[in-house]
């Protein structure tokens, strides 16, 4: 957990800087993003937030990350002509593609990109998670002295962190490999947006197997890369270099 919003801007001694916490939580109090133990889970967020401030009543604002598995993304496109009531149409957009009732999630919506095709379309990513799984979370931070600046998902912070550093352009198609605790997440970056989102879990892989073996990760991944591969030259052509 990060504080984002330290210290008083334009005070001496006093920018804003990222503070950090760290705490490994043990076995049986969260199951992947699943709280299971509500009351030791708060107990480890106040330890984090002890890490991070001496005053145990001061309201640490955070950037609460999703893990991606957990949000279901999806690239949709409206006419250029939607232009000038762009949020309208995108909103309107969003909640017919939402694999999720809309009343049971939340989701936003950003601009990706544009294509000529067609008279000119704007290219939007739309991003939609279960309400309940945010609030559950978002209720037990508040409970240890946080308070929620935004919510985002892994892979769109990881797509931002990889435009910050300067390894992507805007002309280039990349993709990009995550390896997390839940497995790995593959990822289509295109005019250094996030346009698509992919989850493969280690269970899928070592299925009844004791151990994930070198030779089947190789494989998997192998097999996946391939997937994505044919995914992005039947989408949008060419291949990705």
């Amino acid at each position: 957990l990060k504080d984002v919003f330290g210290g008083v801007p334009g005070v001496p001694g006093e920018e804003s800087v990222a503070r950090e916490g760290f705490l490994r939580l043990p076995p049986g109090i969260v199951e992947g993003v699943k709280i299971k133990d509500k009351a030791n889970f708060i107990s480890a967020l106040k330890e984090v937030h002890a890490q991070i401030s001496p005053d145990p009543k001061k309201i640490v604002n955070i950037i609460l990350t999703i893990p991606a598995r957990e949000v279901f993304v999806q690239t949709f496109s409206l006419p250029k002509l939607a232009e000038k009531s762009l949020a309208q149409a995108a909103e309107l957009n969003s909640r017919m593609i939402s694999p999720i009732p809309v009343n049971e999630a939340y989701s936003s919506w950003q601009k990706v990109g544009e294509t000529s095709a067609d008279g000119g379309q704007i290219e939007l990513l739309g991003a939609f998670v279960p309400k309940v799984l945010v609030d559950r979370l978002t209720e037990s931070l508040r409970e240890a002295g946080f308070g929620l600046a935004a919510a985002e998902f892994s892979s769109l912070s990881l797509a931002r962190n990889l435009d910050s550093l300067g390894l992507v352009q805007k002309q280039e198609s990349y993709l990009a490999i995550e390896v997390g605790s839940y497995g790995l997440d593959f990822m289509i970056l295109r005019n250094k947006n996030l346009y698509f989102d992919y989850s493969y879990s280690w269970s899928s892989l070592q299925g009844q197997a004791r151990e994930i073996s070198i030779a089947n990760l190789r494989q998997a991944l192998q097999d996946e890369v391939q997937k994505i591969m044919n995914f992005y030259s039947g989408r949008f052509g060419g291949q990705i270099k």
